[in-house]
């Protein structure tokens, strides 16, 4: 914000980082719950070992748990004073 961002895009910039890591977290968390239905088949009753309602609704949770966690350091930047924070960032001299 101190080189002229507007809250909004220091909001976005922090929001996309976090959806890429949930977007990657999924598919990989997908892919393993995929891999290891056939061992789960004995706990799981009356749902299909690859049921894509199960696999969306958890993907969908977990996404949902991706931005609330993520909105507030984002709101947080937002309210930073650029004076300050550049101030306390200026590392060793």
């Amino acid at each position: 914000m101190a080189l002229g961002a507007r809250a909004s895009d220091v909001m976005w910039s922090i929001l996309r980082r976090a959806l890429t890591l949930m977007a990657i977290g999924v598919i990989i968390g997908t892919a393993g719950a995929l891999a290891v239905t056939r061992q789960m088949a004995g706990l799981l009753y009356e749902v299909r070992l690859t049921d894509a309602a199960t696999f969306a609704g958890a993907a969908l949770l977990l996404a949902v748990l991706a931005v609330t966690a993520s909105l507030i350091p984002a709101w947080r930047a937002t309210r930073v004073d650029p004076l300050i924070a550049s101030r306390a960032n200026r590392g060793p001299m």
